[in-house]
């Protein structure tokens, strides 16, 4: 077997063990924020939220408070993407 056919086979078997990137998820509590993805409550702890959605106050470089500058409620749906053990919050989705 030559080594591209050998590089072949390991990407086609890899292919069966690669997890998607983006998910739909369904906001389940705003206040702490869950969200439903695939069956799984995600909580505050596996979720990070892209900076143009958040809002930050600071008092002499000390961050005093963080939250998201679009209010979210319960059932919205929204656009995550993985990244290793978190999912990041990237945008709230809207139907047409």
């Amino acid at each position: 077997m030559s080594f591209a056919e050998f590089t072949q086979m390991v990407r086609e078997e890899g292919k069966h063990f690669n997890d998607k990137s983006l998910y739909i998820g369904e906001v389940v509590s705003v206040n702490p924020i869950r969200v439903k993805t695939n069956g799984v409550i995600l909580d505050s702890d596996q979720l990070k939220v892209a900076t143009y959605l958040s809002q930050v106050t600071s008092s002499d470089g000390v961050i005093e408070s963080k939250k998201l500058k679009e209010t979210l409620e319960i059932s919205d749906e929204l656009l995550l993407m993985r990244s290793g053990s978190y999912f990041i919050i990237t945008c709230k989705l809207e139907g047409i």
